[in-house]
């Protein structure tokens, strides 16, 4: 099994000095922290034998979120795409650190009369992206911190963000790349221009926010948790 991740905890807070040892707040949520990770790990081995990683795509109707992920997971762009109504998933295989995952990402609905159904995907999941298009104010100032205020309500603390600006190269660019990277550093997280149409950096969208998530979560001991129940420690909150 290995050295238990609250072991640094434990000893950190039993110190001989009174000096070295840290203050009530610092261990509690050093120990929040580590239980929030064990609970995702639970997650992403539940029902089976694959390790699932769940990243939601959210942002306003006409963003190109469903083309983001008919690009990334079927290689195809249709001028066309159908609403999404309610919600769509999609799977696809991604090796992170030479470890294989399924990659399950959640198309949300951008229209304001499904939005209250938001929060019940983003509970659970890992990783989020945000997307807005370089061609549309609004996605920028308007769209994306209403999707940020969901995130900071509902979604775990410790869910990996990417903020993406899609549509990149198609027409007018009313939104600069420095506006999008200025906001992305605001917020603290990463961020990437894309393409749907012609598959600009769309996979590489999906490798960050992966990679994010498998860091974030130290996902290096994640084939422990496959295990018959005697070694893995549940942590709840509840």
């Amino acid at each position: 099994m290995g050295e238990h991740k609250l072991k640094d905890i434990v000893f950190y807070c039993i110190k001989d000095s009174h000096k070295m040892r840290p203050c009530g707040e610092r261990p509690t949520k050093l120990f929040r922290c580590e239980s929030e990770k064990i609970q995702q790990k639970e997650r992403i081995v539940e029902g089976g034998e694959t390790a699932n990683i769940e990243v939601a795509v959210l942002g306003e109707s006409g963003v190109g979120k469903s083309s983001l992920l008919l690009r990334y997971s079927d290689q195809i762009f249709m001028e066309k795409v159908p609403s999404t109504w309610g919600w769509d998933f999609k799977n696809s295989k991604i090796r992170l650190h030479d470890r294989e995952f399924t990659l399950k990402i959640v198309d949300t609905a951008g229209q304001e009369v499904f939005q209250a159904m938001t929060p019940q995907f983003i509970r659970k999941v890992q990783g989020i992206a945000i997307v807005y298009v370089v061609t549309e104010e609004y996605s920028l100032t308007e769209g994306v911190p209403r999707m940020y205020q969901l995130i900071k309500a509902y979604a775990p603390d410790n869910v990996s963000l990417i903020l993406v600006g899609n549509k990149a190269g198609e027409g007018e660019h009313v939104i600069t790349r420095e506006e999008g990277e200025n906001l992305a550093k605001k917020l603290g997280i990463s961020d990437i221009e894309t393409s749907a149409k012609t598959g600009l950096n769309v996979e590489e969208m999906f490798s960050i926010i992966a990679n994010e998530i498998y860091d974030n979560l130290d996902l290096s001991d994640i084939d422990m948790y496959f295990s018959d129940g005697r070694d893995v420690i549940n942590v709840r909150n509840d």
